[in-house]
């Protein structure tokens, strides 16, 4: 039997871990946080409220539209609606006419937590026992499909990603380990994503039945508008990952928590390209490496430390 946890880690823990202990020790170790949030950060959080309903096949199809028509402030006068509601809405308005309802996915779970302990790592990098180091998290859906089990997970982006970005990216490959650990036999993943930018709506060129802005003499123009599309606003990405990059990838995880937690690691990772625009503590963290009271800093900015919340 694996004994209970020392600690419990997210995908998120995990990534700001990876891009800066520091960052890392001040949102998880200390537990400073503010009630600013971003914008694209509400909007995914938003998107996916209304992929749950969407896949909920539990309640009929009109059901679920007028759900999402309420949650993106669609049943709202249009004066009192904001443009983040008219762009999920955009959005799922796009999304839904290009896959329609995905019958060929069987439903097979929405938003389905897990838990699971990574493993230890041998000397010789295979992976060990069932430690005491946990990763939890919750998969946007699972499917099966032509037979087999994939996870799908909803992401919202201003731009849609290139191959080697997905391959880069762990998340996937980690979440099918841990179901797997549990039992369940995940192929593979899809990277399901939806662009959040519009066009611009000032060019008022003719489109065709498939959106596309055509010339003067109707020939589809060259020259098309960010998100004018469906293939520039959406893309499905199948991901598969061997045995043994999976337990690479678990093996990483695994050494990454271990020494944050276990052997003191808190440095600064200072990337002019990171820390621009995926830190809120910037202001603090450039402060203190003056001199400065970071402590003083960070209740300056707003930070409070708030132990309820992982």
């Amino acid at each position: 039997m694996t004994a209970e946890p020392l600690v419990t880690a997210s995908w998120s823990e995990l990534d700001t871990a990876r891009q800066c202990p520091h960052k890392h020790d001040l949102a998880y170790r200390q537990r400073w946080r503010t009630e600013r949030t971003s914008p694209a950060l509400s909007r995914g959080t938003s998107w996916h409220q209304g992929m749950e309903v969407w896949y909920d096949r539990r309640l009929d199809v009109e059901t679920r539209i007028q759900t999402i028509r309420e949650l993106y402030g669609q049943t709202l006068p249009e004066q009192e609606r904001g443009p983040e509601d008219d762009l999920l809405w955009w959005m799922f308005e796009g999304y839904s006419d290009h896959y329609g309802q995905d019958q060929q996915w069987k439903i097979v779970a929405v938003e389905l937590p897990f838990l699971v302990p990574l493993r230890t790592v041998r000397p010789d990098g295979t992976l060990g026992r069932r430690s005491r180091i946990w990763l939890k998290g919750k998969i946007d859906l699972v499917v099966l499909h032509l037979g087999r089990l994939w996870i799908v997970d909803h992401k919202t982006c201003a731009n849609l990603p290139n191959d080697k970005e997905l391959a880069l990216d762990d998340q996937f490959g980690l979440y099918t380990w841990a179901l797997r650990e549990l039992g369940r036999p995940v192929f593979g993943s899809l990277h399901n994503a939806v662009r959040t930018k519009r066009p611009n709506p000032n060019d008022t060129r003719p489109v065709d039945a498939q959106g596309r802005r055509l010339n003067k003499d109707g020939t589809v123009s060259r020259n098309q508008p960010a998100g004018s599309t469906p293939e520039d606003r959406f893309k499905r990405t199948l991901l598969y990952r061997t045995d043994a990059e999976l337990n690479t990838i678990a093996a990483e995880a695994y050494r990454t928590l271990h020494g944050i937690y276990f052997r003191g690691n808190d440095e600064r990772h200072p990337n002019t390209d990171t820390c621009k625009w995926r830190c809120d503590y910037l202001e603090a963290c450039l402060g203190s490496r003056k001199g400065q009271d970071e402590t003083r800093l960070l209740e300056d900015l707003g930070f409070r430390i708030d132990r309820t919340r992982h």
